[in-house]
């Protein structure tokens, strides 16, 4: 569980990072929010993933039984 919480920090800053364009001093506001817009679209889209694999898990479990 902890080595994929680290991924998916690691993979979300690599996310903002890219997203950002330009190095953090030079940044300005529209690049964070761009940056920060798409990271958290991301993480939204992983976390609806996360939610239909497991709902596909437990209706599995559930006709096993």
């Amino acid at each position: 569980m902890y080595l994929a919480n680290v991924f998916g920090v690691a993979l979300i800053s690599i996310l903002f990072s890219a997203a950002l364009r330009s190095p953090l001093a030079e940044a300005s506001l529209e690049d964070y929010v761009r940056a920060f817009s798409l990271s958290t679209a991301v993480s939204g889209g992983l976390a609806i993933a996360a939610f239909g694999c497991i709902s596909r898990i437990r209706e599995r479990e559930g006709c096993a039984e």
